[in-house]
C-alpha cells in the first residue's frame, strides 16, 4: 500500500510497481529533479503537481480535477494513460510509445507538445460530443509514426503539421482545424459519418499525406482567411463529400483527386483552380452561383459524373470530356480543344468558346442547349450523330466557325459573322437568324430552310444542296455560289 498522505519528490525517484495499491487522494508533488513512475493498473485519484518527470508503465486512469503538472510525461509501450471525466490532463509535454486517452469531459488547457514515438503509439482524443459546442485543444502534435484517433467534437488550434503518422476521424466524430492551427501532415482518414472541417490559415503545406473519406465522411475546406494550395491525394467513396467555401479566395489544387468519387460542392464566392498536372475530383461537382471552377491547360479530368453548373466553369485542357454538363444557369467557358461525349448534358446556361478553343460534340453526345457564343478563332463542331435540342441562339464573332454535320432539324437562331459549315442533312426553322458571314454546304450535304424560317443572310458556297422553301424568308442580296458538279 502506498503511503496515503501527500508525497513530495524533491530529487529522488518514487516508483509505484505493478501490483502496488494506492488509494489516496493526496497530491504527489515533484521538483525539477523528481521522478514518478506509475506502473500500477487501475485508477488514481492523486493530483500530480510540479515539474520533473512522470513515467506511466501500467494501465492507469487519472481522475483528479486539480492536477497541476508541467513536466514531461512518458507513456511506455504497452501502457495506457486515461484521463477520465472531469480530470485535468497533465499540462506538460507527452512522449507516447503507448496510449494516451483523453476522454469526454477531461480538461486539457495546455498548448504543450504530444509526440508519438513508436509504431504502437496511440493518442485518443474523445473530448466533446456531437451536437454540443466543440471543445478546444491547443496541443501541438508531432511524430512520424503511430495514430491520432479523434472520437469527439474538437476545435483544433494547435500546429499539427509535424505529425506524419495516421490521423483518423472516427465515425460520428467532428473535428475542425481552426485557422490558428494546421492540418495533420500525414495520412488522414475520415470515417463513415465523420466530419473534418479545415479552416485554412496558411498558404501551403510542408507535409501533405493523402486524405481518404469512407462512406458518408465529409471534408469541409474554408478559405475565409487565406488562399491555399492543396497538393494532397484525395480519395473517397461515392457517398462522401467535399465542400469548398471562402469569399473571394482561391483553392489551387495540384494533387490527384481521380480517386474521389463523392460529391464536391463549390460555394458562392470561392474559386477552385485545378493546376497543371492536377487530376480533377472524379465525382459529381456542384458549382454554386457566384462560384468558379477552372481546369488549367494541363489538368486531367477522367471523371464521368455530372457537373451541375450555376456559377462559372472554365475548361482549358485538351481531350475528351465524358461528364454531362447540367444546370439552368451559369457560364461555361471553353478555352481548350475538347470533345464532349456524354448524351446526358442538359446545360441551359451560356457557353462561351474562347479564341483558339474548339468544342466538338461527338456522335451520340448532347449539345449544350443554352446560348453559345463563339469568339473569333474559335470553333464548335456538331458531329454526325450528335443531338442538338437547343432553341437558344448561336452567335459567331470574327472568324469563328460553326460546323453542323448532324442530321435533322435545328431550331437555333444563327447570328453574327464568321463561318457556318453544313455537312449533314439539316433543316433550319428559326425565324430570327441574323447571320451575315459565309455559309458552306459540303458535297453530299443539304441545308433546307423551312417555312417561316429566315435564310442565313451572308454568302453561300454550295458543293451540296441548298433548299429554300417557298415560305422561307430571304431578304439578302448576298451571293450564292455553286461550286460543285
Amino acid at each position: 500500500a502506498v503511503f496515503a498522505g501527500p508525497i513530495n519528490v524533491t530529487g529522488g525517484k518514487l516508483i509505484l510497481l505493478e501490483g502496488s495499491v494506492d488509494a489516496s487522494i493526496e497530491a504527489i508533488s515533484l521538483n525539477e529533479d523528481g521522478s514518478l513512475t506509475m506502473n500500477q493498473n487501475g485508477t488514481t485519484e492523486r493530483a500530480i503537481k510540479g515539474i520533473g518527470t512522470v513515467n506511466v508503465g501500467g494501465n492507469l486512469t487519472f481522475t483528479s480535477p486539480v492536477s497541476d503538472f508541467s513536466g514531461k510525461t512518458t507513456v511506455a509501450e504497452g501502457a495506457r494513460a486515461t484521463f477520465a471525466l472531469n480530470s485535468r490532463v497533465l499540462a506538460g509535454n507527452f512522449d507516447l510509445r503507448g496510449t494516451l486517452s483523453l476522454q469526454n469531459g477531461s480538461v486539457d488547457e495546455s498548448s504543450a507538445i504530444i509526440e508519438l514515438l513508436g509504431a504502437n503509439a496511440l493518442l485518443e482524443m474523445n473530448q466533446g460530443v456531437t451536437g454540443a459546442d466543440p471543445v478546444e485543444t491547443s496541443r501541438e502534435i508531432t511524430g512520424s509514426t503511430g495514430e491520432v484517433r479523434i472520437g469527439g467534437n474538437l476545435n483544433i488550434l494547435g500546429n499539427e503539421s509535424g505529425f506524419t503518422g495516421v490521423t483518423t476521424v472516427a465515425s460520428g466524430a467532428k473535428a475542425t482545424i481552426a485557422s490558428e492551427g494546421t492540418m495533420f501532415g500525414g495520412v488522414v482518414n475520415i470515417n463513415h459519418g465523420a466530419t473534418l472541417g479545415w479552416n485554412v490559415g496558411v498558404a501551403s503545406e510542408t507535409n501533405h499525406g493523402p486524405i481518404t473519406l469512407a462512406g458518408t465522411g465529409a471534408l469541409g475546406i474554408d478559405l475565409s482567411d487565406s488562399d491555399f494550395t492543396l497538393s494532397r491525394q484525395i480519395a473517397g467513396d461515392a457517398s462522401s463529400s467535399i465542400s469548398i467555401a471562402g469569399d473571394s479566395k482561391t483553392l489551387t489544387y495540384s494533387g490527384d483527386g481521380s480517386g474521389f468519387r463523392g460529391t464536391t460542392t463549390i460555394a458562392s464566392g470561392s474559386t477552385t483552380f485545378f493546376d497543371d498536372g492536377a487530376k480533377v475530383f472524379a465525382g459529381p461537382m456542384s458549382i454554386s452561383t457566384g462560384a468558379e471552377v477552372i481546369l488549367s491547360e494541363e489538368s486531367v479530368d477522367t471523371g464521368t459524373a455530372a457537373i451541375d453548373l450555376s456559377g462559372t466553369l472554365t475548361m482549358s485542357q485538351t481531350g475528351d470530356v465524358f461528364r454531362p454538363i447540367k444546370g439552368n444557369a451559369g457560364t461555361f467557358d471553353i478555352g481548350g480543344d475538347l470533345i464532349f461525349r456524354n448524351a446526358g448534358s442538359e446545360f441551359l446556361g451560356t457557353t462561351h468558346v474562347a479564341e483558339h478553343g474548339i468544342a466538338t460534340f461527338a456522335s451520340g453526345a448532347a449539345v449544350f442547349r443554352g446560348p453559345i457564343n463563339i469568339d473569333g478563332g474559335a470553333g464548335v463542331v456538331m458531329s454526325e450523330g450528335s443531338v442538338d435540342a437547343g432553341t437558344a441562339y448561336i452567335d459567331l464573332a470574327g472568324n469563328g466557325s460553326l460546323t453542323m454535320n448532324q442530321n435533322g432539324t435545328t431550331e437555333r437562331a444563327i447570328k453574327g459573322i464568321g463561318t457556318v459549315n453544313v455537312g449533314g442533312n439539316l433543316t433550319f426553322t428559326s425565324p430570327v437568324s441574323d447571320f451575315s458571314g459565309k455559309t458552306t454546304v459540303a458535297e453530299g450535304a443539304r441545308a433546307t430552310f423551312a417555312p417561316e424560317s429566315r435564310v442565313l443572310a451572308g454568302n453561300f458556297d454550295l458543293y451540296g444542296m441548298l433548299s429554300l422553301d417557298d415560305r422561307s424568308v430571304d431578304s439578302s442580296n448576298a451571293e450564292i455560289k455553286l461550286l460543285g458538279a
